[in-house]
Formats: structure tokens, sequence, C-alpha cells
């Protein structure tokens, strides 16, 4: 299969799991691919970056939709559940060799420059493709 299969298919999965964060992830992929061509980047690293922006929420198939839809605020362990969110994905994108250079952008893209994100990494810690791809700060507590 191809990278535009594969990718596909695991869009096709977080579509069915829940079309809120279905549609967040195609805006991300949509605004990454725009910054990456505004800032002149060569057109292998826009695609590399648009994938990254497409599938950085890809592990919130493993995260219960009472969960990822809740209204109300998370209580400690659902919020536990939700931060892994970004493990999750890189392990679902271990599982296909072709994805291992968007896993950074997976791993991380709730990191913070300051340091007040999931994984603490401050600043010039934070591998620099993550800090390239939009969402919504206040997502991030």
């Amino acid at each position: 299969m191809s990278v535009a299969s594969d990718a596909a298919a695991l869009l096709e999965r977080l579509r069915n799991h829940s079309m809120t964060t279905y549609q967040h992830s195609c805006n991300v992929g949509n605004l990454a691919s725009a910054l990456a061509e505004g800032l002149g980047m060569q057109q292998d690293e826009v695609n590399v970056i648009t994938l990254g922006g497409l599938l950085h929420d890809i592990g919130k198939v493993r995260v219960r939709t009472s969960i990822l839809h809740k209204a109300a605020r998370l209580t400690p362990a659902e919020w536990e559940v939700m931060r892994r969110h970004p493990d999750f994905g890189v392990q679902i994108l271990a599982a296909v060799e072709k994805f291992d250079i968007i896993e950074p952008l997976v791993a991380y893209h709730h990191e913070r420059w300051d340091g007040r994100g999931y994984y603490g990494l401050q600043g010039n810690d934070i591998p620099w493709a993550p800090g390239l791809l939009p969402w919504p700060m206040p997502s991030t507590p």
C-alpha cells in the first residue's frame, strides 16, 4: 500500500470513531500545509508536515468517545486517558514503517515552548516540526 492509501485508511478509522476529531485533524492538516508552504519549505517537507497534521490525533481512536465528546470537565482518570493519545498515536503509526518520519509530530504535538505541554519539554528540547502544527491553544490546559 502507498503512504496515501495507508493515511486514508487511518483517517477513515478516525472518521468512524469521532467525526469531530476527524474534522479537526483535516483542518490541522490543511493549516499545517499552508504554514509549511508559506515558510517556503521544500515539497517533501510540506508533505511530511501535512501528513503529521492530518494524523496528529490518530491516537484518539483508542480513547472512548464518551471521553472525547464529554461536555463536562474530565475527571482525573479520564484526563489521564486523554493525555495518552499521543502515545497511542505513535503505537498505531509504529505498525506502518513508512510513518516513522511523522512519529515525533504525533508524539509531541501538545508540547509548548514554555514547558507546560504533556511531557514538559520546553524550548529547543521540543523537536522542531510539532511546533508548526496549529491547534487551538485552549484545548491544552
